[in-house]
């Protein structure tokens, strides 16, 4: 069952809250949202997260080494460079180490799925109102910016009022000198995406964070100021929201890391496309995305993330090959196969083939065999032959979810940059050589299991002084002539606006009676 996000309501949280507060909650202690929630998020995933939720404590660990000065404006980047290495730890079953580099990786989720760093709510950004609930669509919070701060022309909360005053009114101080909200977060209360591609729960976590910012205002005295938030049982039932909602976007994350860890994977790549944004020498040629002829709401939407990256792919190729852009609609590019109705593209151009267990006609169509016992998936690349004429990428998952997940890797190990800029391949040899987490990543490759992860609880304090002297060679080295990948705007308005969830009910549906509701 796919799980909405927008179905539980605050008075069934706070009801939560008030039960809880003499139950003795299951969790250690936190101290840092980011690691709250990187935990969290282990326990709703697989082995051998599920069971080890206190090795994925390092969820704050790149603002432990600083690492804000080099790469965030990239840190799609970053996340894959994590993600490889935690990837290998895991098929070398080394679980402290990848279960630490995984939950390094969150914290760059974390950062674009939580309260604080909702910027274009808070803010009220141009563009992004469409996809606020209707109550706040009209509200303007008023904001006074002092040096990086921006402070929030309210009233002082009820809720840790203290924190406030040594905020000094910055809403993003705020929210961080909280106290963790994680012991009255029961494990009854989490929710998870079942049925989803990590990349599309992602996206949807964090815009979700954007929704639910605005609700930690006072909702009778909005329109017009004095604003005020709300009191301390309210803003706590919102910031366990935040939480639950942070958790599940990491262990869908984790999730995809152990279906890649256990998928084979081709070594054939180099011979039919570069090994870096391979989604644009895909498209040179046209591509499109092949899905069983009934297969289900799942396996369609996680077409459509295919698609959408194909036509990000498409703007970058016009700007190199300087052409007018024509435009492509996503579901433009995803054929319904059936085999005795073949579409006429399937020889005319590149094939992604995304197969589950269940579609019988795509496999024997396609030659698909069953994945191996004991295996998780399959990538397989079958290089062009002059009877076809083009190459074609096959994803098949031991079971549904799993081939959803391989989606997320075919773009990971494709270096697609969804949340950085481009050219891929002088990003990543900026960040290689200037990153603090690369410097740490070759150091752990010598070493494993406990001693990897006490190796890296030192390392933040081998690398803060060398910060500002990073930030300045990883802006020579990416120079000027890098271009900005497609916004999350163009996403935002396809998957909210546009494409359907599983009950049939597109976003502006539920988001019309506000928040919770």
């Amino acid at each position: 069952m796919v799980i909405n996000f927008l179905k539980i309501k605050y008075v069934r949280i706070v009801v939560m809250l008030i039960s809880i507060c003499v139950t003795e909650n299951i969790f250690p202690s936190g101290v840092d949202g980011h690691n709250d929630a990187a935990r969290l998020g282990a326990t709703l995933a697989p082995e051998p997260f599920k069971s080890n939720p206190d090795f994925c404590w390092a969820g704050t660990y790149p603002d432990d080494i600083a690492d804000w000065c080099v790469g965030h404006d990239s840190d799609g980047y970053l996340r894959k460079l994590l993600t490889f290495e935690a990837i290998n730890a895991l098929r070398a079953q080394d679980v402290p180490k990848a279960l630490f580099l995984a939950s390094v990786a969150t914290h760059y989720l974390v950062d674009r799925a939580c309260i604080p760093h909702s910027g274009w709510a808070w803010h009220y950004s141009k563009g992004w109102q469409q996809f606020l609930p209707v109550k706040y669509r009209d509200v303007k919070l008023p904001f006074i910016k002092e040096g990086n701060e921006y402070i929030l022309q309210v009233l002082p909360p009820e809720y840790c009022s203290e924190a406030w005053t040594r905020a000094k009114g910055s809403s993003e101080s705020y929210l961080e000198f909280l106290p963790s909200i994680r012991p009255l977060v029961k494990p009854e209360m989490l929710r998870k995406f079942d049925q989803w591609t990590f990349t599309d729960a992602f996206l949807y976590g964090r815009w979700y964070s954007g929704f639910i910012a605005l609700d930690l205002l006072d909702g009778e005295n909005i329109k017009h100021p004095p604003f005020r938030f709300k009191d301390t049982r309210g803003m706590q039932a919102v910031l366990a929201d935040e939480l639950i909602n942070t958790a599940a976007v990491c262990g869908s994350y984790y999730g995809y890391l152990v279906t890649a860890a256990g998928s084979d994977v081709p070594d054939e790549w180099s011979c039919v496309l570069p090994p870096r944004d391979r989604f644009l020498e895909l498209v040179r040629n046209g591509t499109i995305v092949v899905i069983g002829e009934k297969a289900p709401w799942p396996v369609e939407r996680a077409a459509l993330v295919l698609a959408m990256e194909l036509v990000r792919a498409e703007q970058r190729f016009a700007v190199i090959d300087g052409r007018k852009l024509l435009v492509t609609s996503p579901e433009s590019l995803i054929v319904r196969y059936n085999s005795a109705r073949p579409d006429q593209r399937l020889a005319q151009s590149n094939l992604i083939v995304l197969s589950t267990p269940e579609d019988i006609d795509l496999q024997k169509s396609f030659n698909i065999n069953k994945v191996v016992s004991g295996k998780r998936g399959r990538i397989t690349v079958r290089k062009a032959v002059p009877s076809r004429g083009r190459n074609t990428i096959i994803l098949m998952g031991a079971t549904m979810q799993d081939s959803l997940y391989l989606v997320d890797y075919l773009l990971d190990v494709s270096w697609d940059p969804f949340h950085g800029r481009w050219p891929a391949d002088k990003i990543v040899n900026a960040l290689q050589k200037t990153w603090a987490g690369w410097k740490l990543i070759e150091d752990l490759r010598s070493r494993s299991g406990i001693e990897a992860v006490e190796y890296a609880k030192k390392y933040p304090r081998n690398h803060k002084s060398t910060r500002v002297a990073d930030a300045e060679l990883y802006k020579e080295l990416l120079g000027s002539d890098l271009k900005r990948g497609a916004s999350d705007l163009e996403w935002s308005r396809f998957f909210l606006l546009e494409v359907r969830l599983a009950d049939g009910r597109q976003v502006p549906d539920v988001i019309a009676g506000g928040c919770g509701k």
